[in-house]
Formats: C-alpha cells, sequence, structure tokens
C-alpha cells in the first residue's frame, strides 16, 4: 500500500536512501559507524502537516481545533459564529502577533470587551491544551490580537466559499 496516494495539501517531500546518507555524512553523522544497518535502502519519507490549517507561531504550532475549543467557552459562545481566521502578522509592533479575525454572531454589535473576551478564552485554551504554545510563546506575546467582523463580512468570512482557517 502507498504511503501517498492522493494529494491532501500536506507538507513534506521523499529523500533517495542514497541523497540521505551524503546529507548525513556531510553533516558528520556515519550511520554505519554509528551502528545503523538497514536492510532495505528506502527513500526518507517527510510529512508536517497541512501547511493551510495550521500555524507556527514561535515554533509553537498552533491548530484550529484548539482555538475553535477556545470560541465554544460560555464566556464567548453567544457572541461568536465559531468562525475564525488565525495568521501571524508581522509589523503590529517590533515582533510578530498572532492574530485572529472572529466572525460575530447575528446581531451582535462589536465591542472592545466581546474582543477582549475573545482573546482572553482563547489564549487560556491554547495554554492549557498546547504545551508548545505555553512553553515556547514569550508570555507577553501569548494573547491574540483579535478583530471582530459582522456576519459573513467578505474580508474574511464570504457567503459561498470554502472556509479557511488560517492565512
Amino acid at each position: 500500500m502507498p504511503l501517498i496516494r492522493y494529494h491532501i495539501a500536506d507538507r513534506g517531500g521523499i529523500l533517495p536512501y542514497a541523497d540521505m546518507l551524503a546529507r548525513l555524512k556531510k553533516a558528520g553523522f556515519d550511520p554505519a559507524s554509528a551502528g545503523v544497518t538497514t536492510q532495505r535502502q528506502q527513500p526518507f519519507v517527510w510529512v508536517f502537516g497541512r501547511a493551510n490549517f495550521t500555524i507556527s507561531y514561535f515554533g509553537a504550532n498552533i491548530f484550529p481545533e484548539t482555538v475553535s475549543f477556545g470560541l465554544e467557552q460560555p464566556s464567548v459562545r453567544g457572541s461568536v459564529t465559531g468562525k475564525f481566521v488565525m495568521e501571524v502578522k508581522e509589523g503590529l509592533g517590533d515582533k510578530p502577533a498572532f492574530a485572529l479575525a472572529v466572525e460575530l454572531a447575528q446581531g451582535v454589535a462589536m465591542s472592545e470587551a466581546i474582543a477582549d473576551a475573545v482573546s482572553l478564552s482563547v489564549m487560556a485554551v491554547l495554554r492549557e491544551l498546547n504545551s508548545e504554545f505555553a512553553n515556547y510563546v514569550p508570555v507577553d506575546l501569548q494573547k491574540p490580537v483579535v478583530t471582530l467582523y459582522a456576519l459573513a463580512d467578505p474580508t474574511y468570512f464570504p457567503v459561498g466559499v470554502k472556509h479557511w482557517y488560517s492565512r
């Protein structure tokens, strides 16, 4: 059964066996002298996951599922639809920022209080469930910068278009 059967937008690659050995030797590691033996000279395959779903922020992978859980908390779920777009933005200050565009529920007016509640809720869930986020991201940069958008705003949440959770 082949490892790769169809395109699912995973990031990764394939490196022939001989090429990998050459790279290892160039880096100062000889598998044979380290006692590593192989019977089959298969290519090396690596998969990093889907690039269009996660973002990397200070080396921490942030998954949409975790952010969704933050938007489902009782303190914010009545104000938002659950749709969001996450991205790392440069130029908001001297360091990158974890930015979230969040869609408001129908009839909910934009307010700084809602944006702050969403930000705190998502940050708390990420700290609890994502050890990379909790340990790699500097504490002063963990709070997401939340921008609220009206229901079906065409900038991030156009109607009739497949939704993407990251940019």
